[in-house]
């Protein structure tokens, strides 16, 4: 048998006495409020006690269901970090909680806290005013400055993506311009080829040369002349 450290925790969380096996099947546990029991781990999940019988319970992403004697076991828990905001299920449904070393306050039933110091341990009205000042003040303390911080944070993240936004779309303005700007560069040279092509002539020197407006006059003044005369 290995018997376990009284004074084991800090703070001091309880004044109680264990002893286990070597593999941890048998336990033997004595307290100020719980009085002296032993129990029996076959295997994971299943527990023979002194105090509760046969116990079979399983645990999923912190939800446990089982079977406790000849009740059944309802039992959730979710926690944020470092035990700031707790989200409790129980067979009479939800309620939040917050935590620390010392005990944890119930924020929907304040006659479910607890707190611990010194190897004494206190639940229900004993328990709900001492825990609101050293676990419920300090966890909304925390938890403002850390909800301050995330907004902060927040705020320049928000800052940060529409700068980049901004300059997202600068650059496909840019971008967008330079394309319509090529577009049209290329259609006038292709426009001045098309008019080169149609209203050119070539000379009695072989040159190519454009038609001007008094080509055109001309042309009209010889043929108005071969048709009148």
């Amino acid at each position: 048998m290995r018997i376990l450290k009284i004074f084991k925790g800090k703070p001091l969380k309880r004044l109680e006495l264990k002893a286990h096996s070597r593999n941890s099947k048998i336990r033997l546990r004595a307290s100020r409020t719980g009085k002296a029991q032993a129990s029996y781990h076959p295997t994971q999940g299943l527990t023979f006690s002194t105090r509760y019988g046969v116990r079979f319970s399983k645990t999923f992403k912190g939800l446990t269901l089982g079977i406790q004697g000849t009740k059944t076991i309802l039992r959730g828990r979710w926690s944020s970090k470092k035990g700031l905001l707790n989200l409790n299920l129980s067979k009479s449904g939800f309620s939040l909680s917050s935590s620390n070393k010392l005990g944890a306050y119930n924020w929907s039933r304040p006659n479910y806290s607890s707190f611990k110091f010194a190897g004494l341990q206190l639940r229900g009205k004993k328990a709900a005013s001492i825990a609101f000042w050293f676990v419920a003040i300090p966890s909304l303390i925390i938890g403002t400055i850390k909800l301050i911080f995330w907004f902060i944070g927040l705020v320049f993240n928000l800052i940060k993506f529409f700068t980049y936004l901004n300059f997202l779309l600068l650059k496909l303005t840019l971008a967008a311009s330079w394309i319509l700007v090529s577009i049209i560069c290329v259609l006038s040279e292709f426009i001045d080829e098309l008019i080169w092509l149609l209203f050119s002539f070539t000379d009695n020197y072989g040159r190519r040369q454009h038609i001007t407006i008094g080509h055109i006059t001309s042309l009209i003044a010889k043929s108005l002349k071969f048709f009148l005369l």
